[in-house]
């Protein structure tokens, strides 16, 4: 596992800031990020060693964890900057599955799915988001969560 997450951190893009850039990929580069993001999805089982606690081993599974969501995040803005929607849509689902409380991950998420129009989807990937961030982290979501959510329910009204 820890393998295919390195090899795509070492040959991954530069972040964008949370923004879906158009244009920016080649062909071949979304097609080497689809098939890598698919063969992390079939090889990723979840946490490193669940159930064996030690602070050094919970350290490694954490930064393991977000080098996987870091990758299905970037691949998934790639994905869709090539306008390949429902694949980034697949892999950014993918990514929400593993971290329901990691805000970029519910941000792209909810971004695609509001563009392809599936706006229950995202409005429900909010609400899973924001109860996980207020049940984990005492928290509510960032506003940039809530204008998004605000955008879809004003395109829904």
């Amino acid at each position: 596992k820890v393998e295919v997450v390195d090899a795509v951190v070492a040959h991954g893009q530069p972040r964008h800031g949370g923004k879906i850039h158009r244009g920016r990929h080649t062909a071949h580069e979304v097609e080497d990020c689809v098939r890598i993001l698919s063969q992390l999805e079939r090889v990723y089982q979840g946490p490193l060693m669940p159930g064996i606690e030690n602070a050094q081993l919970e350290s490694y599974r954490n930064k393991f964890q977000n080098k996987v969501l870091d990758v299905l995040t970037e691949g998934s803005r790639i994905i869709y900057s090539k306008g390949n929607r429902y694949v980034a849509l697949h892999f950014a689902g993918f990514a929400f599955g593993q971290n329901i409380a990691r805000e970029d991950v519910c941000y792209l998420y909810m971004f695609i799915q509001k563009e392809l129009g599936h706006y229950t989807g995202a409005i429900n990937t909010y609400v899973e988001c924001r109860g996980a961030l207020v049940d984990e982290y005492g928290i509510d979501a960032p506003r940039r969560l809530d204008a998004l959510y605000e955008e879809i329910i004003k395109e829904v009204s």
